[in-house]
């Protein structure tokens, strides 16, 4: 680890993995048995760890793995294997969007701005009662990403507003994360059931967040504390003396 400052070596215990695992599976309030995860992120990343394989396991779902980031061939294998929850990163799900609607341009101006003009203003359809007509003009969406979809997963980086619109918009659930390689990946997450837009959730079950030394701005520290938080980088005092206090809360 070493985005925004020195590089320093992450250590991770047994049970910081074990628990992250768990706790996020819990707080998704994961009850179904047998889902299918999709993996396509890294595993030697804690978020493609985490939401790819590990997740599975206490849930008793199924992993499928895939190399290749071709839409063609993800979008193939959600239909092969009906895929139920995917996790990715930002730029995955912007990829996908900005690929069917310039399909969609492509094959009409008119069609085209009808159908941006449904999905942008999905929720007023809703509101008057014409739910029928977004299932419908969707359907083709839902099929193409296999028709088994429970919710996809975006972390590593800021998924845009407009983009998370866009997937809510056509039906889908699209939950958010927050985390870091100290924190085995996601420390927070959006609840299906109390999902908001730009917004990365509460912390975990046996994790807790708070903000400190805030500015005039609102803006402020993020310090965490937990199952997920690792006990410290390995041979750099140093380093830990400067990002935990004496209460163990690391700073992030």
């Amino acid at each position: 680890s070493g985005t925004t400052g020195d590089s320093k070596v992450v250590s991770l215990t047994q049970a910081n993995i074990y628990k992250t695992a768990v706790s996020a599976v819990q707080h998704l309030q994961i009850k179904d048995k047998g889902l299918v995860f999709y993996s396509i992120l890294p595993t030697y990343h804690v978020y493609g760890l985490v939401a790819g394989l590990l997740a599975a396991i206490p849930c008793g779902g199924q992993v499928v793995f895939q190399t290749s980031y071709k839409a063609r061939d993800i979008l193939e294998d959600l239909k092969k294997y009906k895929i139920n929850i995917f996790g990715a990163v930002p730029k995955i799900w912007e990829t996908f969007i900005d690929r069917m609607l310039d399909k969609v341009k492509q094959e009409s101006e008119i069609k085209y701005k009808v159908f941006m003009f449904v999905l942008n203003h999905a929720p007023s359809f809703k509101h008057i009662g014409l739910g029928f007509f977004l299932k419908k003009i969707f359907q083709p969406v839902q099929e193409a990403f296999g028709g088994h979809i429970h919710f996809f997963i975006s972390g590593g980086a800021r998924l845009s507003k407009r983009y998370n619109m866009y997937y809510e918009n056509m039906g889908f659930k699209m939950v958010q994360g927050y985390g870091l390689s100290e924190t085995v990946g996601p420390i927070t997450i959006n609840q299906i059931d109390k999902r908001k837009m730009i917004c990365v959730g509460k912390a975990t079950p046996g994790n807790q967040v708070e903000i400190r030394n805030i500015q005039e701005d609102g803006i402020g520290e993020i310090w965490l504390k937990g199952d997920s938080v690792f006990p410290g980088y390995y041979k750099n005092e140093k380093a830990n003396q400067a990002c935990f206090d004496s209460n163990g809360w690391f700073n992030s």
